[in-house]
């Protein structure tokens, strides 16, 4: 069985292919939802970088040897459409308060 719609021929085949490909997508995207829903932050990290116009947390390291280069070389290769000046790197030491707020998964960007 086939139709014919602005000239592109469906037939069953194809039909359950795209169907496969869409329940694909699905279970992937499901799949990286439950990974997310569960993720924790590295208790080690006591470097991140926070994007400056959201406020979020977008990656974190626990090493301490130049972490400007080496987090410049990540955030380029995450994000290859914004520019090193767009985020902020925070040292934090792992005694203070405030690195409950770089563990809270809440406070990191999710790109999904």
């Amino acid at each position: 069985m086939s139709h014919l719609y602005n000239n592109i021929t469906l037939t069953v085949g194809n039909i359950q292919g795209i169907v496969y490909c869409v329940n694909f997508v699905w279970e992937c995207s499901r799949t990286k939802l439950d990974i997310m829903k569960n993720f924790k932050v590295n208790p080690k990290y006591t470097h991140f970088a926070v994007r400056k116009t959201t406020g979020k947390i977008v990656n974190g390291w626990e090493q301490s040897e130049d972490i400007k280069f080496w987090g410049k070389l990540d955030l380029a290769d995450i994000f290859p459409e914004a520019k090193f000046s767009e985020f902020k790197l925070v040292t934090i030491d792992r005694k203070t308060a405030k690195i409950d707020f770089y563990r809270n998964w809440d406070n990191w960007e999710k790109n999904i």
